[in-house]
């Protein structure tokens, strides 16, 4: 099974040459659309590289993070914890991350908040469980 650190590079490589960039370029941190200047078919391609390069199905929902401020304005208007929430919906994320998403998400003039680490958590954790 490859390592953490295998995957991490696998996707750094994927998100560089989709961007046209150096893969040292790209750090966990990197912002997909913000740093990077993104679009939504820049992350269908991530999507389809990530498919065929892994073998692992992709949920784009969940590795995009598509449905983060759905999700948290959902746990304010219900009264729900949103760290409750962001767990079940992102369980590959680590804690610290998720409270992250939440602090930042919270704020109106959020940026999108996809990073290229959120990814590479989400295909760890699918590597991980074809196992």
């Amino acid at each position: 099974m490859e390592t953490e650190q295998a995957i991490w590079s696998r996707v750094q490589t994927i998100i560089a040459d989709i961007f046209d960039r150096a893969p040292e370029d790209i750090a966990p941190e990197t912002r997909i659309m913000t740093d990077l200047g993104g679009e939504s078919v820049d992350l269908l391609e991530i999507a389809v590289r990530i498919n065929a390069d892994f073998g692992i199905p992709v949920d784009e929902d969940t590795v995009f993070l598509k449905s983060l401020r759905y999700l948290l304005a959902e746990c304010r208007a219900g009264g729900r914890q949103p760290e409750d929430a962001l767990r079940e919906a992102y369980p590959y994320l680590t804690p610290e991350r998720r409270e992250t998403l939440a602090r930042e998400a919270a704020q109106p003039q959020a940026m999108p908040l996809l990073c290229a680490g959120d990814i590479a958590a989400y295909v760890t954790a699918a590597v991980r469980r074809q196992g």
